[in-house]
């Protein structure tokens, strides 16, 4: 099932109480956790744009590895077993 980019991190159901708020996005959450390394470990002369870009593109990075087929990772398990 390939991961969207734009469906919530934490689906709710569609009903009156959650009032169809849908909160950050799974790019969006991929993108804070990459920001958070990136700031706890950071480097000398990065700057806050910088910071944010990079963390976008390891979200989007990281999505287009997770629509890719397995079937490299596949053959690399079965040959673990």
């Amino acid at each position: 099932m390939p991961t969207n980019p734009n469906d919530s991190a934490w689906p709710l159901p569609n009903d009156s109480r959650s009032l169809n708020k849908k909160g950050l996005t799974k790019r969006e959450y991929i993108a804070t956790a990459a920001m958070q390394g990136l700031l706890a470990g950071l480097a000398h002369g990065y700057n806050e744009i910088e910071i944010a870009e990079d963390a976008v593109s390891m979200a989007d990075r990281l999505i287009a590895k997770l629509n890719k087929p397995s079937e490299e990772t596949d053959d690399k398990d079965s040959s673990q077993n």
